[in-house]
C-alpha cells in the first residue's frame, strides 16, 4: 500500500530565538507544539525545552541556588514562564515584548509517512526511526486541541500485538496561556489519550476521547 506523505514540524531541527534588551541571544529547541481551535479562531503554542536554571553569563558553577526547572510556552502575543523548584512554583505570564527585543520562531518541517498497522509501527521501533505522535480531542464544548510531539518511548510486543506510547512533556491548554499546565501523556490504543498533568507538588490524571496518530519521518525538507 502506497502511504501518503504528509509535512510537519521536525522537532529535532526546530528552535525558538530571542534576543533580551540587554542584546543576549538565546536559542530553545521546540518541545512540542499545541494548537487550540474555538470560534473558527486558531493559537498556536511552542513548548521549549527545559533546563536547570542558570545565573547567564555568571561566575562558576552557574547553576542558580536555590535550584529550579526553568520553561517556557510561547504563544501569539503572550509568554508563559515556569519555574519548578523542589517544594514551590513560580510562574510569569508577561506579553513577549515586554521581556524581548526580538523573537524568530525558526521551525524546520520534514515529510511523515502515517503508521497504518502494528506491523509499521514494530519495524519503525526496531530500526530507530524518528516517531511524531499528533492527538485531536475537544477539551470541553468550546475547544478543539491538537499536539503534535516527538515520540520519545514507546514499547511494543510482537507476541501480544500491542504497543505503549509514554512521553512529554506538553502543554496542557486550560482556557488561556496563564491558566495551562505542564503535563506528560501516555496511550496504548488510537482513540483515547491519557494525561498526567503537573504544577509543582500537584498532579492529576485526566484521559479523554481522542484521534490518535503515530507517523515515521522520511526526510527534513
Amino acid at each position: 500500500m502506497v502511504q501518503e506523505n504528509r509535512e510537519f514540524i521536525d522537532f529535532s531541527h526546530s528552535f525558538f530565538l530571542w534576543e533580551t534588551f540587554s542584546g543576549s541571544e538565546g536559542r530553545f529547541q521546540v518541545e512540542s507544539t499545541t494548537t487550540i481551535i474555538s470560534d473558527g479562531n486558531k493559537e498556536e503554542l511552542s513548548l521549549l525545552s527545559s533546563v536547570m536554571a542558570c545565573d547567564v553569563y555568571g561566575d562558576n558553577p552557574l547553576f542558580r541556588d536555590p535550584h529550579y526547572l526553568f520553561e517556557a510556552v510561547f504563544g501569539q502575543d503572550m509568554v508563559k514562564v515556569f519555574r519548578t523548584y523542589q517544594s514551590k512554583t513560580d510562574h510569569t505570564v508577561n506579553r513577549i515584548t515586554d521581556l524581548f527585543a526580538k523573537t524568530q520562531l525558526r521551525i524546520k518541517k520534514a515529510t511523515y509517512a502515517k503508521l497504518d498497522n502494528f506491523r509499521d509501527m514494530v519495524e519503525a521501533t526496531r530500526n530507530g526511526t524518528h516517531l511524531l505522535g499528533q492527538v485531536r480531542f475537544n477539551s470541553d464544548q468550546k475547544n478543539v486541541i491538537n499536539i503534535k510531539f516527538p515520540i520519545k518511548h514507546i514499547n511494543v510486543s510482537e507476541k501480544k500485538k500491542e504497543f505503549q506510547v509514554e512521553t512529554g512533556k506538553i502543554l496542557f491548554y486550560q482556557d488561556s496561556v496563564r491558566e495551562s499546565i505542564l503535563a506528560y501523556l501516555s496511550f496504548k490504543d488510537l482513540d483515547t489519550i491519557n494525561f498526567l498533568t503537573q504544577d509543582g507538588c500537584l498532579s492529576k490524571i485526566v484521559s479523554y476521547k481522542a484521534e490518535v496518530e503515530i507517523y515515521k519521518k522520511n526526510n527534513t525538507i
